[in-house]
């Protein structure tokens, strides 16, 4: 699956990613943006076509990725119409070595944005107090933009890192008007 996704990273084109066996619905919609062994950096859209952060997720559990469909070409559509563009990660993030992890951490460490670690069948979310190549220091942000405490997690552990997605952007919000 390495060399797939990095072919379509190549190529900036849509496409939908299946990771999750349980539900063999759910996808990921969006612009492969770079690819290590370990994980694939996906510039995810919503399903109407507009922006929706970045999410890495570990390459070994993508079984599956579209391409070409009506769906697909749907998406690409709305997301150019709308004039939508992700610039969080600039080409020189995009351009270096670092681990993905990593990268989104120090992004969302870097412009004060919410991120959401799932892990086994938990997802947290709040703000990067610090981390290093072993590990994330949280401070969570529960869904009604609360503090409530911190938390240090096994980078190792995570499965999915989400940036900036219609979750965190809501989650920030309603932190920012407490």
């Amino acid at each position: 699956m390495y060399e797939i996704l990095r072919n379509f990273s190549k190529t900036h084109e849509v496409v939908s990613v299946y990771s999750n066996l349980d539900n063999t619905f759910v996808h990921l919609t969006g612009h492969i943006m770079k690819v290590t062994k370990n994980h694939v950096l996906i510039a995810h859209i919503t399903e109407h076509g507009f922006y929706d952060g970045y999410i890495v997720k570990n390459t070994e559990d993508i079984y599956r990725v579209d391409n070409d469909g009506w769906y697909e070409r749907k998406i690409s559509t709305l997301y150019h119409l709308r004039n939508q563009e992700h610039n969080l990660l600039t080409k020189d993030d995009l351009n270096n070595d670092t681990d993905l992890n990593i990268l989104l951490l120090f992004c969302a460490k870097k412009n004060n944005k919410i991120i959401s670690i799932e892990y086994g069948d938990t997802i947290i979310s709040g703000f990067v107090s610090n981390y290093n190549q072993n590990k994330l220091f949280l401070c969570i942000v529960d869904e009604n933009g609360q503090i409530n405490g911190n938390t240090i997690i096994y980078l190792d552990t995570i499965q999915t890192i989400s940036l900036d997605t219609d979750t965190e952007q809501d989650i920030l919000i309603l932190h920012q008007h407490l």
